[in-house]
């Protein structure tokens, strides 16, 4: 039997699907606004220091070397935080924070070790504004963040007022004014008591009391900035969690869209392929039921290549059952025809046994013969038209 070549399917284009926008996580969207805040802070602390620097320049009289370096020194730490947070990156951004706040706050340690005339009572207002990175850690690096610079400030309160030598306001202040006069001895005349009596308490607060209340304003504050952001923290995720259920929602009803088309295309297709038609495949490139669509496609390409051979050895049996009765036909003496040419391998054969019959009997009759020889009998060639006497001359030897 002769071998015929499958039935191969077409390639099909086949295009990705189209990706869906790409939402921003909780994460992502929490460096972004660290990332602006701390470009706003930035700006206002650089803004401070060049105020401040341009002010010592102008006035020698205050002009203080220690703090002038110090104020280049963390001009120059935020631009070099403003240089890192241009890239949003997570790490980046936190290292910017850093070197911003942790510049400020030792600049601000600085200038308040050298005061002229030591620490005073007076003075110890200004540790308030070491609040300033405390409340700013917790909004652009992390909630906890304000936990480790009210440590840092707390660590520097407590080596201000324990180890530097206090000034007398400061003295008078933590042991009372009666310690301070004796402290300073003749110096003080005999109405020092009296005098500092309308200033401070007739008790010191001690140095306890001294450190205890700029200590625990770090932390208070520093518990609330955590309170507030984790706030803000819960919220972001409510929101993105919203969103993921929208765009879950979203996603869900795209596909069953999707599904009831497909499922819609595979009905048109089994209807079609019930009716007869074979040939038809179900185009589902890049979508849901694409596997299910590519086997179906499959399989109908199988069935078309059985149905062909099954045709043809239809047609071929049929050449065989006209064959052998033309034949059995034949053997009795009856008229009979030979199976027409169709294209099956049984042409052959039936040529073969044509030209044997042929040979066999050359009296056959005419609608027995091969085509070939059906359209035109032989033709016999003409006598030779030659003398009679010389015909029937002898020849000589």
């Amino acid at each position: 039997m002769a071998q015929y070549p499958a039935i191969v399917p077409e390639p099909m284009g086949l295009e990705p699907p189209v990706e869906p926008r790409r939402v921003m996580t909780v994460a992502e969207v929490e460096t972004q606004r660290r990332s602006r805040l701390l470009r706003y802070l930035i700006f206002g602390l650089g803004g401070f220091i060049a105020i401040l620097l341009i002010f010592l320049a102008v006035n020698p009289q205050v002009r203080n070397g220690t703090g002038l370096i110090a104020l280049s020194f963390t001009l120059i730490l935020c631009i070099i935080a403003y240089l890192l947070n241009r890239s949003v990156t997570p790490r980046r951004v936190m290292i910017a924070a850093y070197l911003a706040l942790g510049g400020f706050t030792a600049t601000m340690m600085l200038s308040f070790s050298f005061l002229p005339g030591g620490m005073g009572a007076e003075t110890l207002r200004l540790f308030d504004i070491l609040l300033i990175p405390t409340v700013a850690a917790g909004v652009v690096i992390d909630a906890t963040a304000s936990f480790i610079f009210a440590s840092v400030v707390s660590l520097y309160v407590c080596t201000v007022i324990l180890i530097l030598p206090p000034s007398p306001t400061l003295f008078a202040y933590e042991f009372g004014p009666a310690a301070l006069c004796q402290h300073l001895g003749a110096a003080a005349g005999p109405q020092c008591p009296a005098l500092l009596t309308h200033i401070f308490t007739s008790k010191g607060v001690g140095a306890i009391g001294v450190i205890l209340q700029p200590i625990a304003l770090q932390f208070i504050v520093a518990f609330l900035t955590w309170l507030s952001m984790r706030s803000i923290q819960w919220a972001y995720r409510a929101v993105d969690r919203a969103v993921e259920l929208e765009e879950a929602y979203k996603t869900l009803a795209e596909q069953k869209r999707e599904l009831e088309e497909d499922i819609q295309t595979l009905q048109h297709t089994y209807t079609r392929v019930v009716n007869g038609d074979y040939g038809v495949r179900a185009h589902l490139e890049g979508r849901i039921l694409w596997p299910l669509a590519q086997s179906l496609n499959t399989m109908l390409d199988r069935l078309g290549r059985a149905l062909l051979q099954s045709q043809r050895l239809a047609k071929l049996e049929n050449d065989v059952r006209q064959l052998a009765e033309g034949l059995e036909r034949g053997r009795r003496g009856l008229p009979w025809a030979w199976p027409a040419p169709n294209g099956t391998p049984l042409d052959q054969l039936v040529s073969i046994l044509q030209q044997s019959v042929v040979r066999s009997s050359p009296q056959q009759p005419q609608h027995l013969r091969p085509a070939e020889q059906r359209a035109t009998p032989p033709v016999q060639p003409a006598p030779q038209s030659q003398p009679a006497s010389r015909a029937a001359e002898p020849r000589m030897p």
